[in-house]
């Protein structure tokens, strides 16, 4: 091969590799820490705005204007409220500025996750632990889409669970006592340091004394009603 053809075939094969990088190019933009740090301020700013707003209006009607939107517009009688600026007339005839709503935020902070982790993270693990970190990954992810949808029904994470309160306070009880266990078998299996050791067998004992008061404490320890709505909202969380 002469020094001509290789320059030739040299310089063919590079829009090649240019186009065939140009996705990974875009993806790592989107990927940028910019845009994470970008977001997140703005997100202060809209919960700010939202929280303030909640002087004049109701949650239902904060949430709508400010967070399931795309583009909320922020009255500046917003940055006056009553309770600190009395006063009948809204400040500057209620002129405000467009800025985005918690649904553009939270859209472009997802894409930022999901291509900066296309672009930087690396898959260590194969066979039964890929599938698992898999598996327990789709859980966390079903998890997370089922507190955003139930976050966005009318009463939000206000609302009652799906379940009776009685059938809650007895999945919890099943959960301390599985817990108990859990770390009474960690601290008997696994290899660890003393003081690491010692504090999972005082969880386990504390566990163990908060099971006992559930399990046979009867009404006297049981949560009332507006307590369990906290526990739920809790486990949302």
């Amino acid at each position: 091969m002469t020094a001509g053809s290789a320059s030739k075939e040299f310089s063919a094969t590079r829009p090649a590799q240019r186009s065939a990088s140009l996705p990974f190019t875009i993806l790592k933009a989107l990927g940028s820490l910019k845009i994470t740090v970008t977001m997140f301020a703005l997100a202060i700013f809209i919960i700010l705005f939202g929280t303030l707003a909640q002087d004049e209006m109701d949650l239902a009607t904060v949430k709508r204007e400010f967070f399931n939107c795309w583009i909320a517009r922020v009255p500046l009688d917003v940055l006056f409220p009553i309770t600190l600026f009395p006063h009948d007339e809204p400040y500057l005839g209620g002129i405000g500025f467009y800025f985005p709503g918690g649904a553009t935020i939270g859209l472009i902070l997802l894409i930022n996750l999901i291509a900066a982790k296309t672009t930087r993270f690396k898959l260590q693990a194969t066979g039964a632990r890929l599938l698992t970190g898999l598996a327990i990954s789709a859980v966390g992810t079903g998890l997370v889409i089922a507190v955003i949808v139930a976050g966005h029904t009318t009463d939000g994470l206000q609302g009652a669970p799906p379940i009776s309160y009685d059938t809650l306070w007895s999945l919890l009880k099943v959960g301390f006592v599985l817990l108990t266990l859990g770390l009474a078998a960690y601290a008997s299996v696994a290899k660890l340091p003393a003081l690491a050791r010692t504090l999972v067998v005082l969880a386990a004992v504390i566990s163990l004394w908060i099971s006992g008061l559930m399990l046979f404490g009867g009404s006297a320890t049981r949560l009332d009603d507006p307590g369990l709505r906290i526990v739920w909202q809790l486990l949302q969380a």
